[in-house]
Formats: C-alpha cells, structure tokens, sequence
C-alpha cells in the first residue's frame, strides 16, 4: 500500500506540473497575440494620423498670430493687395505693368527697414532690383514688367534711370482700406489668409483716447502656394 501510495502520489504531482505547463503553453499564444494586436493597433492609429494630417486643416486665429512674427505675418503679402484693391487675381492672368510695381513697392514697405534706404527731401529711394525681387517672391520668376514710373490719383512713384532706383514719397498717402490679417489656414502645400479690409474714415476714437478699429467692410481670400524657392500668390478673391 505505502508504494502504491508513493506511486500515486508522484503521479499526481507529474500531473500538476504538466498541467501548470500545458496553462503557460496556452497563455503565451494569447499573450503574443495581444501584444501583436496593441502593435498593429498603434501602427495604424499613426499611419491614420498621418494620413489626416496630410489633408487637415490648421487654422490660425490672430489671438496666436505672434507664432508668424519671423516672417512678419504674411504682410508682405496681404498689405500691398489691401493697399492697392486688388482683389481679383489667378494664377496666370494679366496684371498692368503700374500694377505690379505698385504691389512690389508696397510689399517692401510693409515689413522691411526703410532706414536701410536713403531718404531725400521727403522722398525714398528704392532700388529698382529690389523691387524686382520682392515682385518675383509675389508672383514667381514667372512675371514679366517693365521698370516705369507709375501716377494716378492715389499716389505717384518715380523711376530714376540714371540711379536705377524707384522714389517713393514717405508721406501723403491715405488708401481707402487698411489690411487685417484675421486667420491662416494650412492645408496641404496652400496657404491661406482671411484678410479683413477695414475703412480707413471708419476709424474712431473712444472716451479714452483709444483707437477703435471698425468692423471689416469686406473680406479678402489670399491663396500662397508654397513652392521650392517660396510663396507665391495664387490666387486673390472676395469671401
């Protein structure tokens, strides 16, 4: 009895022991499986990511413009296109040669240093090549015009051939609407501004003494294709 005993008792003992390694051989395939399937869980959450972000929509409010403040938020963009009116333009359409001057000059004066430029008699002297430059980043190498002088009942820019520098007067001007930069919205390799055009007469002071700006008058979409060599101006429209 006491080997029959023995006997039994190393067979059960036998038993527990496979069946604890029967128990990890059935757990490990469900543990791997689990681990595989968090795996390709976060894989495509990622890949889903990504995906949506090629095609998203970030917009910009001016309450968090400032993160533009290296490039001057786009003003060299949507200023001279405020200043001037123009509101209407696609890729590949015809713009008069003053015109495109006049966007050139305006673009320069809306961010860079003008003390970098002389001034004489009330007068700025700009050179015709960086006119030039600023109209290339505006609309590509693709444009062409002629260095001209420009006047009309707004204000008059002289081109001086024998400096080969645009004179522009630092005073005098008073445009029908001043820009206001409202959103930037991102998507895909396109930027756009929403640009608020607000009426230069409309502007009023409060029993303070503040400035009070006006409710836009109207709103004006700028499309920027960002290409290899930069921005360019894609298209101009009304909202």
């Amino acid at each position: 009895m006491i080997g029959f005993t023995i006997v039994l008792t190393r067979k059960r003992k036998h038993n527990i022991k496979r069946k604890k390694r029967l128990n990890f051989k059935i757990k490990k395939p469900y543990f791997s499986l689990a681990v595989f399937l968090i795996i390709t869980i976060i894989s495509a959450s990622i890949f889903i990511d990504k995906k949506e972000g090629e095609s998203e929509t970030v917009k910009v409010t001016t309450k968090s413009i400032n993160v533009f403040r290296e490039i001057d938020n786009y003003s060299e963009y949507y200023i001279p296109v405020v200043m001037n009116d123009f509101t209407s333009y696609k890729k590949g359409e015809k713009i008069s040669n003053d015109t495109i001057i006049k966007l050139g000059i305006w673009s320069i004066l809306s961010k860079e240093n003008k003390s970098e430029y002389e001034t004489f008699n009330g007068k700025l002297y700009i050179p015709a090549t960086d006119v030039r430059e600023r109209i290339t980043q505006l609309f590509s190498k693709n444009i062409h015009f002629e260095n001209e002088s420009v006047d009309d009942e707004k204000y008059s820019v002289v081109f001086e051939k024998s400096t080969d520098c645009y004179i522009v007067p630092v005073i005098g001007f008073s445009p029908e609407f001043t820009p206001e930069l409202e959103s930037v919205t991102v998507k895909n390799n396109r930027t756009i501004l929403t640009v608020g055009c607000l009426r230069g007469e409309n502007y009023k002071q409060d029993s303070s003494g503040n400035t009070v700006a006006p409710e836009a008058e109207k709103k004006i979409l700028i499309t920027l294709k960002n290409e290899k060599d930069g921005c360019h101006i894609e298209e101009i429209s009304e909202e």
